[in-house]
């Protein structure tokens, strides 16, 4: 069984508070698939491994935790073009923005996010898009 609060929760970057689901606990029935994606339970609950701040844009798996930099990085050009990207499904935006903020200091991160958005896009059945997400991963396992 899956559970899950609601919290309002305070941005580290504009302080903006704003209301997110919190997963408190979940299971794992069944196998993952093949590229380690965890089984239906567990998966359905990805868009509580990302929060995004409606008010400033910041991603990160718990918008209180600052990252450092966070302020400048979500100013730069290629932050906000993935964030508002309206071709891209939102949580794969907000992954993709995630691993943005912590690529410089958490490389394992980063490519997870990316494996999340690339999830994302298998489950919408968007193949290219999932495949340029594993591309981006498999891009920083190289730079390891």
């Amino acid at each position: 069984m899956t559970t899950f609060d609601q919290q309002s929760i305070p941005c580290a970057v504009c302080g903006e508070e704003s209301r997110h689901q919190i997963l408190l606990s979940s299971n794992q029935l069944g196998s993952p698939d093949l590229d380690l994606r965890p089984a239906k339970m567990l998966r359905s609950t990805m868009g509580m491994w990302v929060q995004c701040c409606p008010s400033c844009g910041y991603c990160n798996q718990m918008i209180a935790t600052p990252i450092p930099n966070a302020k400048e990085i979500i100013a730069r050009d290629n932050y906000q073009k993935t964030l508002n990207d309206e071709a891209l499904p939102e949580l794969v935006r907000h992954f993709r923005c995630y691993a943005m903020l912590v690529i410089e200091m958490d490389l394992e991160k980063a490519r997870l996010a990316h494996m999340y958005a690339a999830w994302v896009c298998d489950d919408q059945n968007l193949t290219e898009l999932a495949r340029e997400c594993r591309g981006s991963a498999i891009a920083i396992l190289e730079t390891w």
